[in-house]
């Protein structure tokens, strides 16, 4: 194949041309050069008449012979008369074409692609005379481009549905088809704005060479897993960003493109920066023993780990209650020194709430004064500096850039390790004081893990005789069930699951002691309605309240009666009360569950009211009510299922919850119990 296709054309031209060497007898030679060369010529007048054509193109147009090709006008090879009528256009206007990319019919009816390169001659007058060109199959390239396009369809779907920015390119990375994501990330609004693009144009410089060194190596190895690249935004911002790129080959084996996974990682690295600097605070600050040696420490790294202009720290003043600048550093170092009474100004205000101060156009923020270091920077924040919940101080940085959210992160834990800091050396100056308060303090927590110790020997003791009652009758009748008699096997199932279901309670219960034991997260607690807990509880035992010839009624609260607290620890509390309330009540009796507010205690109240028409509880057993594994004689000697430990998880969870249980009962005429938790009003 020829390569200079302008070679072919000046052959083609020269060919008829009057030259003189042509007439000379040199134009058999050009003759036998032009039907030899492998890409089709021919020479057309404006209106598309066949002047002259080589072998060649007699051959990629199917044609039997030279005379049965220049017997059709050209404008009959194409496909579509329109794509001809642009040809003939764009030839004549520009005068050239370059790579005219068309489909045309065969003589056999074939239609096949091809690609037209050609030039028009015009007279001195600028009439036209006629156009000579190189006409070349590119079939095959056109049905590799479109199998490459169906390639892309497969991943589509996938691409654009995926979390993390996705990019495909062909072998010369050029952008043929992008997610959302992918666009986004590289600041561009739409994947057709950066469809096209060659992707390495979206490398930094300084990861260039990596990325183009790590393409090649796909392409050897087949994928590149989690390498890192500067990448940029449309508009020249860079970002870092963590990238597996992946080989893609055709049917046939050979490689034809590249597909990329990109996540932004730019936030993840700065955090990783931000620990390393503040395990190096943590570092130095760890052999800094007094405040004069804290101090110093701290403003030096306000400075340098936040890149700013000015910093600041602040404490409270324990005889007056000032806020204090203690000391100061860069364009505020003149304000060392400098008081103000409690509460007022940014640094108090920081100080009672807790809450971050930031302004990043603070200069005409009306809480400044003189007495606040705010001049001369444009943005500032200011954190308190908390130990125990209780303020002790805060720290001021100021610049002139912005402070972003990953600012403030590190700002808040320099903050929190410089209060820890101060705290030690503090405690370490009142050190003799501290020693005589921790001997009490553990001389109190040694008695109370004694009682600790007490209890657990006693909840050993309880835990082991409750479970060998149960334990040893599931062993007795298992025994009998094996040798006694084949007519009786039902009733010794019956009392098989009899006991495994009081073994089974009895673990359960044992389980919520542990864990109440724990305490509750107060993260977990939540806005709970308790008309619908009761309402749910009382519709669940219903079916058992009716079977045991009982009369079950519900009465809500007529308004909503919300309660902050953990949903299932209050489920419990509603089911225990009404279980019992169940099982201590002979049949024909009555339940009942109320739920009521009390909005004239301090603070309001809400009630849940459990009452029954019972056997009631003797006044011996009342004191013991609520300690685990206790129950009544009476209870007892009645052999009611229990295992001593509902009545005992209730009031745990109740006083968990802040809240109180109360009791009113007469023997043999009922049993109520009054369970009141703080009302959310909120």
């Amino acid at each position: 194949m020829i390569n200079n296709s302008s070679l072919a054309l000046l052959i083609a031209d020269y060919l008829d041309s009057p030259d003189p060497l042509v007439s000379k007898g040199r134009g058999d030679f050009l003759r036998r050069l032009f039907d030899s060369l492998p890409v089709g010529l021919y020479r057309l007048t404006p209106s598309g008449e066949i002047l002259n054509a080589n072998p060649a193109l007699v051959e990629t147009l199917g044609y039997p012979d030279r005379e049965t090709l220049m017997a059709v006008n050209a404008a009959d090879w194409y496909v579509e008369p329109k794509v001809y009528r642009q040809r003939q256009a764009l030839l004549e206007r520009e005068g050239v074409l370059r790579g005219f990319e068309a489909r045309v019919r065969r003589y056999d009816g074939q239609i096949v692609w091809v690609s037209e390169t050609a030039f028009f001659v015009r007279t001195q007058e600028g009439q036209g005379l006629y156009s000579t060109g190189l006409l070349e199959d590119i079939t095959q390239r056109k049905l590799a481009e479109m199998e490459l396009r169906d390639s892309e369809a497969q991943y589509r779907t996938l691409v654009e549905t995926s979390p993390d920015a996705i990019i495909l390119t062909n072998l010369s990375g050029q952008i043929i088809f992008c997610n959302q994501q992918a666009a986004e990330l590289h600041g561009f609004e739409t994947v057709e704005d950066i469809q096209g693009e060659d992707a390495f144009r979206l490398v930094a410089p300084e990861s260039l060479f990596r990325a183009v060194r790590h393409a090649r190596k796909a392409l050897e190895e087949g994928s590149l897993r989690n390498v890192e690249y500067t990448l940029l935004r449309r508009n020249g911002a860079s970002f870092l960003a963590q990238l597996s790129i992946s080989l893609i080959r055709d049917q046939a084996g050979n490689p034809k493109g590249f597909i990329s996974v990109l996540r932004d990682i730019t936030e993840s690295k700065q955090r990783e920066r931000e620990l390393e600097a503040i395990g190096l605070l943590a570092a130095a600050l760890r052999n800094a023993m007094t405040r004069a040696e804290i101090l110093p420490i701290i403003l030096e790294q306000l400075l340098g780990l936040m890149k700013a202009a000015g910093a600041a720290l602040a404490t409270v003043d324990p005889l007056t209650g000032e806020t204090v600048l203690e000391l100061a550093g860069g364009v505020w170092a003149g304000w060392t020194g400098r008081r103000r009474p409690a509460g007022e100004g940014v640094s108090g205000q920081v100080i009672q709430t807790g809450q971050l101060y930031l302004n990043n156009t603070a200069y005409d923020d009306p809480l400044f004064d003189q007495a606040d270091p705010q001049s001369k920077v444009r943005a500032v924040a200011c954190v308190s500096l908390t130990v125990q919940g209780q303020g002790m101080g805060a720290v001021w940085i100021g610049r002139q850039s912005e402070i972003g959210a990953a600012d403030v992160r590190v700002l808040m834990a320099i903050g929190e390790m410089t209060g820890n800091a101060l705290h030690r050396a503090m405690v370490l100056e009142t050190l003799e004081q501290r020693v005589v308060e921790r001997t009490a303090e553990l001389a109190q927590a040694n008695e109370q893990l004694k009682q600790l110790d007490r209890l657990k020997s006693k909840l050993i003791s309880d835990v082991s005789h409750e479970l060998r009652t149960p334990v040893t009758n599931l062993s007795l009748y298992l025994s009998v069930l094996e040798r006694g008699q084949p007519d009786k096997q039902a009733h010794y199932l019956g009392i098989l699951k009899e006991e495994t279901s009081r073994l089974a309670n009895l673990i359960e219960d044992i389980l919520s002691i542990s864990r109440l034991d724990s305490g509750l997260p107060q993260e977990e607690f939540e806005l709970v309605d308790l008309n619908t807990i009761a309402a749910r509880v009382v519709t669940a035992h219903r079916p058992r309240a009716e079977a045991a010839g009982l009369h079950l009624d519900f009465e809500p609260c007529a308004s909503l009666c919300w309660v902050r607290g953990e949903r299932q620890r209050l489920i419990q509390v509603a089911t225990n009360l009404v279980a019992n309330a169940i099982h201590y009540t002979p049949g024909g009796g009555y339940v009942t569950c109320r739920v009521v507010t009390n909005k004239a205690l301090d603070p309001p109240q809400v009630g849940l009211i459990v009452s029954d028409t019972g056997m009631g509880i003797d006044p011996e057993d009342q004191p013991h009510l609520f300690e685990r594994f206790y129950r009544g004689q009476r209870v007892s000697q009645s052999n009611i299922p229990g295992t001593g430990l509902g009545l005992a998880i209730v009031k745990e969870i109740v006083e968990l919850h802040k809240g109180k249980i109360e009791l009113e009962t007469e023997v043999n005429r009922g049993t109520t119990f009054h369970v009141w938790l703080p009302l959310d009003e909120g």
